[in-house]
């Protein structure tokens, strides 16, 4: 568990150590370790925040680049690597408020191959781009309810076709083009709930 492990890392050898110790090292000679180094982050409501990092930098210069660590003062933290400042290949970003994503990042966003929990037990597993869940995914919802197929910009594609197991007595399993039947209803993802964070960081 990332959070737990991340209350337990408190010194600055220990950081270091658990970073390099689960990450492998991508950048060769192109890069230098530091400690625990101040951003000041400024939130949509233009509300500033200390935050922290402890990782590699580009040499000769203050950009996050390969392994970091990196803290913001709610209790929201991120663990893997970085190019040029921003999120970029595989990390783990978990949020404040207790979701989970796990998977890859592009030029600071959530975009290729990952799973992202949700504090309710909710759980998506599949491609992203730009953020948003987009592509052929796996839904799972906390009551066991499995919506598999394609979604497009965070929503499902109703032109696609898709599967719906619901976990009852029943085990009913609905198949068609979403957009051509009367279960869209009562089988919507709510995602405006779904990411409560602060991107590009």
């Amino acid at each position: 568990d990332y959070k737990e492990i991340s209350r337990e890392v408190n010194s600055h050898e220990r950081i270091k150590k658990y970073i390099f110790t689960s990450l492998p090292e991508i950048y060769v000679d192109e890069v230098e370790y530091r400690d625990d180094i101040k951003y000041e982050y400024i939130d949509k409501q233009n509300k500033k925040m200390n935050c922290s990092y402890y990782g590699e930098f580009k040499k000769g210069t203050l950009k996050r680049h390969g392994r970091g660590l990196f803290f913001w003062p709610d209790g929201e933290f991120f663990m893997g690597y970085w190019a040029n400042d921003k999120r970029e290949g595989k990390g783990t970003n978990t949020y404040a408020n207790g979701n989970i994503y796990h998977g890859e990042y592009k030029n600071g966003k959530k975009d290729g191959q990952g799973e992202y929990k949700w504090n309710n037990g909710d759980i998506y597993k599949a491609s992203w781009k730009n953020d948003m869940m987009d592509g052929k995914g796996v839904y799972t919802y906390s009551n066991g309810d499995i919506y598999d197929g394609y979604f497009k910009m965070d929503k499902i594609d109703r032109k696609k076709k898709y599967t719906r197991i619901d976990n009852n007595s029943f085990k009913k399993e609905v198949s068609g083009i979403y957009g051509n039947t009367k279960d869209n209803e009562d089988n919507k993802i709510k995602t405006k709930q779904r990411i409560n964070s602060k991107e590009n960081k």
